[in-house]
Formats: structure tokens, sequence, C-alpha cells
């Protein structure tokens, strides 16, 4: 791996200098260090008593999450414990852990089999770690960005095999812990496209991988986090990668979805907004975090896109029978669809209820063919 350049050293200086600094009341704070002789990093978040706290073990990376209280004398007791548990029974494991006059965290862990280890906890050295390679993503706190980037720093792919798309060349790679998969293009764009495009892919396959370990599962089972890649299309235009995402992560039930993301291959970066790449209601959308995107353009733009597949798609649209869970008629459905590119145009994708949306989420018909789409494209207003 490189050495860190000046740049970067003095950007995680700025990190590692804000960790511990209180916000808000909510002082974050990463450790490293050993539970007997395993290595853990350790994200503590204390608001006044109350404590929540991740750790992982650098063997395995997955989360496991505590929760607990400091008392007035400095000791920082947190605890897993078992689903619908009671607060004083069924603890899975426990830390018991204090600030000595070296700087340094030590305590004890023990489990529910009554073995105990010695902890011994510092604050981490981002210095140790090549954060450069992980490519940048939305973090809520800096201890967060140090958190996640000491859990990936390391992390290899192993190649698999090249394959064709038209003009273009795929390389496909796997990490091969988690086993999720993806591409970075190798051929079919300037150089200087390439490697922009093949930062937005690496950087969905990093948030693929930590989305893997951040999915802790009940009790004492690891959680499960599978993605496919189910398609993809490739322009000199647009690049889309169809993805879906199936977790049992606790303690939410079961779920599934669509993690379908576009980049702008023009300019080799994600198109995040449907709204950025299209105009279906003939006017530009205010921004996406106002009231009037959420409160009245939503609600436009869900009316818009039924009108258009009604009249593209007629028979489709319309609700078969009375018993039919699937009435794609309303409008509601589209108000946050899901979205991607194929070669016969842009998939629209409605979005059910979570206890029909395996059933209707994903139709085959909703497709608005480009010479339709040409006349909502934000490039043309």
């Amino acid at each position: 791996m490189a050495t860190l350049n000046k740049k970067f050293a003095a950007y995680y200086l700025i990190i590692f200098l804000a960790i511990a600094i209180y916000s808000n009341g909510q002082n974050r704070f990463v450790l490293e260090g050993t539970i007997g002789k395993y290595p853990i990093v350790m994200l503590v978040n204390e608001f006044e008593t109350n404590l929540d706290v991740t750790y992982f073990y650098k063997k395995y990376r997955h989360d496991i999450r505590l929760s607990g209280e400091k008392n007035i004398h400095g000791i920082y007791t947190f605890s897993k414990r078992k689903i619908g548990s009671k607060p004083e029974g069924d603890v899975l494991e426990e830390f018991r852990i204090c600030l000595d006059k070296n700087n340094e965290w030590k305590g004890t862990w023990r489990n529910q089999k009554a073995v105990v280890l010695p902890v011994s906890l510092k604050k981490i050295n981002p210095f140790d770690y090549h954060f450069q390679e992980i490519p940048d993503m939305d973090f809520g706190n800096l201890e967060s960005q140090v958190y996640t980037k000491a859990r990936l720093a390391g992390i290899e792919f192993h190649k698999n095999s090249i394959t064709s798309y038209g003009t273009y060349s795929l390389e496909w790679v796997t990490e091969p812990i988690t086993k999720i998969k993806s591409f970075r293009i190798i051929k079919g764009f300037p150089d200087t496209l390439l490697k922009k495009i093949n930062n937005v892919l690496t950087q969905k396959h990093f948030l693929d991988i930590e989305s893997y370990y951040e999915c802790e599962g009940r009790g004492e089972n690891d959680g499960v986090y599978e993605t496919t890649i189910h398609g993809y299309f490739i322009s000199p235009d647009y690049i889309s990668i169809q993805k879906n995402v199936f977790w049992i992560c606790a303690p939410a039930h079961p779920g599934e979805g669509d993690n379908s993301f576009t980049i702008d291959a023009i300019k080799g970066t994600e198109i995040k907004y449907l709204d950025d790449l299209a105009w279906f209601t003939g006017k530009k959308p205010p921004p996406v975090t106002s009231d009037a995107y959420l409160n009245n353009y939503t609600v436009a733009r869900g009316k818009a896109l039924a009108a258009i597949l009604t009249k593209l798609y007629p028979n489709e649209m319309r609700k078969q029978d009375t018993n039919d869970p699937c009435d794609y008629s309303r409008s509601v459905y589209w108000e946050f669809p899901s979205w991607y590119f194929t070669d016969k145009g842009l998939y629209i994708g409605p979005n059910f209820p979570h206890v029909t949306s395996s059933a209707c989420n994903s139709p085959v018909f909703s497709i608005i063919p480009y010479t339709i789409l040409k006349q909502y494209l934000a490039s043309e207003k």
C-alpha cells in the first residue's frame, strides 16, 4: 500500500484531534486494543451517563452492539443481552473499563459462561491505517469515519474473470470473506474518466461490505446481508447496476429491496436522485431536503409517473381483480420509485408497503422507452 502523503496526513490529524470532543452534549471516541489476546476496535458514544458502544474483532470485522452507563467514579459498564431479556439477566457479554493515569482504558470482559479476560484499549491512531485507499462515504461524524475505515483498511479483492459488454471490458472482483461481488470497468472509456467511474463502483462495493459487517444478528448469531447484481447497462451516457439486497439484522424484521445505482458516464459521477436525471412533472423540483419536496413534489411526481406508465401499459397498470394486492394504478406507489437504465429505456419500480413489497415491487413492464424519456430529461430543459 502507498504511504500517506502530506495532504492525507494533515487531514487525518484533524480527525484524530477531533476525537473525544463534545458535540451537542455527546462525546464520541474510538479505541483499539485487545480483549485477552484478541485485537478489537471500539466506538463509544457517551451522552451524559448513558453509553452506546459498538466494537468488532479485527479478525472477523462484524459489529457487536452494547449499551450501559458511566458511574460517578468514571467506570464504564456496558453489556450485550439477549433480545427480550430483562435488564437484570441474560447477559451475553459485559465490559467494565475505566481510564487510568496513562490515558489507557483498562478493565475486564466477561461472557455468559463466566469467562473473564483482561481489556486494554487506547485512543486509535489513524496513521496506522491507509485510509486514503478507502473511498469517501457519507458519515454522520468523524469518529464513525475513523471506526469504519479502520474496519475496511486492508481489505483485498480477489479477481475472478473478465467479461465483455459491447465495446466495454469488465473485471469482476469478490471480497473473499463477505463473498460480495462487483466489477470494475477496465476498457471502453478514456483513462481519466475510467478512474472516476471506477471510484464510484469501488465506493459502492465498499458500502455493501460495510453494510454486511454492520448487520448484527439476533442473540449470538451473525446477521444476514446479501446483495446480488441481477443486471447492468453500460452506454456512453449512463452506467446502471441493478442490485437487490436482502437482510436479517437485529432488531428489525427481515427485509429486502432495490439497491441499484446509476453513474453519469460523461461526468464519471453518481446520479443520486431521479430528479437530477428527469423532471416528470415538467418543472424543476425543489431541493430534496425541503418540505415542498416531501409534501408536494413527490405526490406530483407519483401522479406523473403513474400517468405516463398507464398510457404506455394500460392493461398492466390496471388492477386485475379485487384480490390483487398490486394496484399499480395508485400513484402513491410511484412517489418514491426505484430506477435504473436498461437497453430498452429507464426502468421505474414502484414502492409498495412491506407486507406486499415482495409480490409487487418488481414488475417487468414498467420501462419508459428512450424515445419517451427524452422529453423529460433535465439536460433537455
